[in-house]
């Protein structure tokens, strides 16, 4: 079995190996609780491991609408696990309550005089749109968990603690080298910009 799994279920199986259990064909209606237990563990540590904010899962200065109409709220998405003011609007102080965004200074929901605020955003995304490293960290640190949970610590099948680390640093080498990349390709625009206002 892989253990670099590339969709939900390829996860769920090698989390299930961990304990002797037999894979599944499906997620819908498996009917077995060891499985339904895995993807439950699956979907909280994958939301953990994504929560950390990733170059793969963060947008920087993204922007966030308020209604066209009163009472001018701005609704946070679902999926988004952090947010953090930024660019134009980072001098707000803000909150997320009830799954909108909280204005501490005024008091308020209401983004009437301010239509749009730009936020560094963390997004917790599907298993499956998740890069190579971060699955294989993500699955191994739940089948871990999982494991845990389930049987106790210490069975013939299951990950160590030092795997966990080898499958971190795997995503933290990944990560170093995809926000380099990043960081020199906006080099290389602001350069150009700044060559051409020179000239």
């Amino acid at each position: 079995m892989s253990l670099i799994p590339a969709t939900e279920l390829d996860a769920v199986n090698l989390m299930l190996a961990t304990i002797g259990e037999s894979p599944v064909a499906t997620l819908e209606q498996s009917g077995q609780v060891d499985a339904v237990t895995a993807q439950r563990t699956l979907g909280e540590i994958s939301a953990e491991v994504q929560s950390r904010g990733w170059h793969f899962n963060t947008d920087k200065a993204y922007p966030l609408y308020a209604q066209a109409h009163a009472p001018y709220e701005i609704a946070i998405p679902a999926n988004a696990a952090r947010i953090d003011p930024a660019g134009a609007s980072a001098h707000l102080d803000l909150a997320v309550r009830g799954g909108k965004l909280w204005d501490r200074r005024r008091h308020s929901f209401s983004f009437a005089g301010a239509p749009k605020v730009l936020v560094d955003i963390v997004w917790v995304l599907p298993f499956a749109e998740m890069p190579q490293p971060a699955r294989r960290f993500a699955a191994i640190r739940a089948a871990r968990v999982f494991q845990d949970r389930v049987v106790g610590a210490g069975q013939l099948h299951g990950f160590t603690e030092k795997d966990e680390r080898r499958a971190e640093a795997g995503l933290r080498k990944y990560e170093a080298k995809t926000a380099q990349r990043s960081f020199l390709n906006a080099s290389h625009a602001v350069m150009r910009v700044l060559n051409r206002r020179a000239r």
